[in-house]
């Protein structure tokens, strides 16, 4: 569930960014209405493509070892964490801190033009795939993410080993 987490904040710019100055209050307004055309319903979407993806990989992996109780159980759990993580950490903060990301990284001029890109039939589109299309991605990089880990933590010990670092 870590790599989840850190899947899905990394996915949607939530991780800290390296120091950079301070947008102009101007970008930072075009910013934040760019964020009003992308709505939270967007964000559920978001949510339930990721975990249907997230589902349908760890389902297999248990379901014969529970009854089909302790499955639903399972499942609804997981949604649950999945939705409370969606409402704190990007619904409620995607006012306080999306419109600053945004700004960083486009000028007011191209938050301007996604605005009205995302209001017309192929934006809106764009943002109704979007989340399937994220959701998909996500279902191809999950099953690997234990291996990844297991990689980076094997090539850590051995440079810390290289260096006289024990653990």
């Amino acid at each position: 569930m870590r790599l989840f987490v850190l899947l899905v904040a990394f996915t949607l710019g939530l991780l800290p960014a390296k120091a950079q100055e301070q947008p102009s209050p101007e970008a930072l307004q075009a910013a934040s209405e760019l964020l009003t055309v992308i709505s939270p319903d967007l964000l559920d979407q978001m949510s339930a493509a990721v975990f249907k993806q997230v589902w349908s990989n760890l389902e297999p992996q248990i379901k014969d070892k529970v009854d089909a109780a302790t499955l639903e159980d399972l499942r609804g759990e997981l949604g649950q964490a999945m939705a409370k993580f969606v409402r704190e950490f990007i619904v409620e903060g995607m006012p306080r801190t999306w419109p600053t990301i945004y700004a960083r990284h486009f000028s007011v001029q191209e938050l301007r033009d996604l605005k009205a890109l995302y209001q017309t039939p192929l934006g809106k589109k764009i943002l109704r795939e979007m989340p399937e299309l994220n959701g998909e991605v996500a279902g191809m990089l999950l099953p690997r993410m234990a291996a990844v880990e297991k990689d980076i933590g094997v090539r850590i010990q051995s440079v810390l080993a290289r260096h006289g670092y024990n653990h």
